[in-house]
């Protein structure tokens, strides 16, 4: 299978990685609206993947009624827009739209914050060199105010650039460097935002070893990967759905490991526990079950899957140009057509 056929790390990484928010600016954001609750920057932010139509009509309503910033509506409309609705390249433009407000010092820790965002987006739209400059800027501001986590969330795509040029060990090597801040922060602050964090580069690194066929290293990384993910299960979610996610992201990723590295059986007790997940089940859970289709040559089904989500992605008008359609549905397609056809004729 070639290099990046399996993308659940471009979905897992860019769906929901930068959802931290600062408890003490949070608290601060609560005092100011409290008259008008239904309205605050945590509601939105919460609904921002499972509810996003809701979302931007709150975030509308909060602009006109005088109950949301410009920098705080621009910030939750690049997170609905990355999170639920895919479309990369819009959500870039509102991070950097939030970032030239002329008033975003008043907000410290959303500009490191939307830093991170906009070069997660970058990346996710294909724009490297963008990505990495919107990360050497947030280094440098994380660094200013001692944000070791803001560092691990930059460093994340940092290796994810190095990553998609073909430099895996050094792609490795920064998602290691990234688990050693978090694991440190976690004794300090052992926080959801955080372990999602970890998770989330935990299946960076699985991601990058499977596509160097490193899989002895997936399966001896899986225990911590797991004690990560069930400590996450534990703790009250920030954004509803996104430990379903986590949890597929771990099963698909785990259930290909095994199959190319012969174990069979536990890569279908993966790939079982893949579709308890609600995340699997949905249109968008696509980019989950399909790598695993294709491996085991379920090219029908695979493509059925692949039709599915592309159908979803014209139905909500995403962006289809940006590098994640073109891996997980243009790049996918043609391969399961043919392969489907050649089986077909034997």
């Amino acid at each position: 299978m070639e290099k990046k056929l399996n993308t659940i790390l471009l979905i897992l990484a860019v769906t929901i990685a930068f959802i931290a928010c600062s408890q003490d600016e949070q608290a601060k954001s609560t005092a100011i609206k409290k008259a008008n609750s239904k309205y605050t920057f945590e509601y939105v932010r919460g609904i921002s993947l499972t509810q996003p139509k809701r979302a931007l009509k709150m975030i509308e309503t909060g602009k006109k009624d005088g109950s949301m910033t410009n920098i705080e509506a621009n910030y939750l409309m690049s997170m609905v827009y990355n999170n639920a609705l895919r479309n990369y390249s819009k959500a870039a433009n509102y991070a950097v739209a939030a970032l030239n407000d002329p008033d975003i010092n008043k907000y410290p820790e959303k500009e490191r914050q939307l830093y991170y965002m906009a070069s997660s987006q970058f990346y996710s739209c294909g724009n490297y060199v963008e990505s990495l400059t919107m990360a050497d800027k947030g280094i440098k501001l994380a660094y200013e105010h001692k944000d070791r986590k803001l560092v691990s969330q930059l460093l994340m795509t940092i290796g994810e650039c190095h990553g998609e040029v073909g430099n895996m060990w050094h792609a490795i090597n920064t998602f290691d460097r990234c688990i050693q801040i978090l694991t440190e922060q976690l004794k300090k602050t052992p926080d959801w935002d955080t372990y999602f964090d970890l998770a989330t580069v935990y299946s960076l690194k699985t991601n990058s070893a499977i596509d160097i066929k490193e899989y002895k290293l997936v399966i001896d990384m899986q225990p911590k990967y797991k004690e990560c993910l069930d400590k996450l299960n534990k703790l009250k979610e920030a954004v509803s759905g996104a430990n379903d996610v986590a949890n597929a992201g771990y099963y698909s990723l785990l259930s290909i490991a095994y199959e190319k590295s012969g174990n069979h059986a536990k890569a279908r007790e993966c790939f079982d526990n893949l579709l308890s997940t609600r995340t699997a089940l949905l249109p968008d859970g696509a980019s989950y079950v399909v790598p695993y289709l294709i491996e085991t040559k379920q090219y029908k089904e695979a493509l059925r899957k692949i039709k599915e989500e592309e159908k979803t992605w014209e139905l909500h008008g995403r962006d289809t140009v940006d590098y994640i359609y073109s891996k997980t549905i243009l790049m996918k397609k043609p391969v399961c057509c043919r392969l489907s056809e050649d089986i077909r004729r034997r």
